[in-house]
């Protein structure tokens, strides 16, 4: 659920980008690319699965039975805060937000005026 969360977000906050005659999904992708940019400030994004299996058979006559439990960790998205990698995803993400922000305000200007 975690990755539709974070496609719908990549959707509606990059996708505005050409939806900025629709002030709505623009307003949404602000929204969402706030969203983004702030995401991976507290660590890194990380999913936690875990899982439980018992296998029960025979084998050369004599009953086996497995059982096997343990858990993985994906990680959709980790940023050093002190990496390059953390600056370009902050600085673009500002600029993102500059282009949307100007294109929300002047549908707003033009609407007013």
């Amino acid at each position: 659920m975690y990755i539709v969360f974070f496609a719908i977000l990549a959707v509606l906050g990059y996708g505005s980008l050409f939806w900025r005659d629709k002030p709505l999904l623009l307003l949404l992708g602000i929204i969402a690319t706030t969203v983004l940019m702030l995401a991976p400030l507290d660590g890194p994004v990380v999913i936690s699965t875990e899982f439980d299996s018992n296998w029960l058979g025979t084998e050369q006559g004599t009953a086996t039975d497995l059982d096997r439990t343990g858990s993985d960790d994906w990680v959709i998205l980790a940023l050093d805060p002190d990496g390059w990698d953390f600056q370009v995803w902050l600085w673009l993400h500002v600029a993102i937000l500059i282009i949307q922000s100007v294109s929300f305000f002047g549908i707003l200007m033009r609407a007013v005026a």
